[in-house]
């Protein structure tokens, strides 16, 4: 699976989110907001609004920042900053534990500027097997936004998702580390896919 995907595991751990509920109308696209200049920890990039919005064949994730670009990296000052998207489908198996996240079927994420995203597919039952990717969707950057689209094929042609969103700055420092932010920062955002 390489280090990219342990770094992405570890920031979710660290990260320690909690669950809860955000709801979406059936059908239509939905935006969460999220509040400005709650970055906790230093430095990074800060959420502003993420929004869903699907076709027959696809979902649709846009993630507003702050300021542009969405998303940096440094080498002179050794961080990157990343973009984590945590996702649940039926059954709900989600669970919050001491050390994050546990039970979600899909991450997808990317570091800095990279041009695609990674889709892992993830062992819900068992957290040990191996996790698989699935895909590397193209990702578009117009101004402070940020998007990519996963096929709904990928995960399963769910009725619902349930979605949590982390960004966050890696740095090669870990005893300075870097800022993260959360949406929602409490809970989970759900969407509707069919009724």
């Amino acid at each position: 699976m390489g280090d990219r995907f342990h770094r992405l595991r570890v920031v979710v751990a660290l990260l320690g989110l909690t669950l809860g509920a955000g709801v979406a109308a059936a059908g239509a696209g939905m935006r969460f907001a999220d509040p400005v200049g709650d970055v906790t920890g230093g430095a990074g990039p800060d959420l502003t609004l993420v929004s869903v919005s699907h076709t027959a064949s696809s979902v649709t994730f846009r993630f507003r920042f702050a300021k542009a670009p969405p998303l940096g990296v440094s080498a002179k000052g050794r961080w990157a900053d990343l973009l984590l998207i945590g996702i649940d489908v039926p059954p709900r198996s989600l669970k919050r534990g001491a050390n994050g996240w546990a039970g979600l079927d899909y991450y997808a994420g990317l570091h800095g500027m990279e041009k695609t995203a990674m889709v892992v597919k993830t062992s819900p039952t068992k957290p040990s097997q191996p996790s698989k990717v699935l895909a590397r969707p193209r990702v578009t950057v117009s101004g402070r936004t940020l998007s990519f689209s996963l096929n709904r094929s990928m995960l399963g042609d769910p009725a619902w998702i349930e979605f949590v969103v982390a960004a966050g700055r890696e740095t090669s420092n870990q005893a300075s580390g870097g800022g993260s932010d959360e949406a929602p920062n409490r809970g989970t955002f759900h969407y509707q896919l069919r009724s």
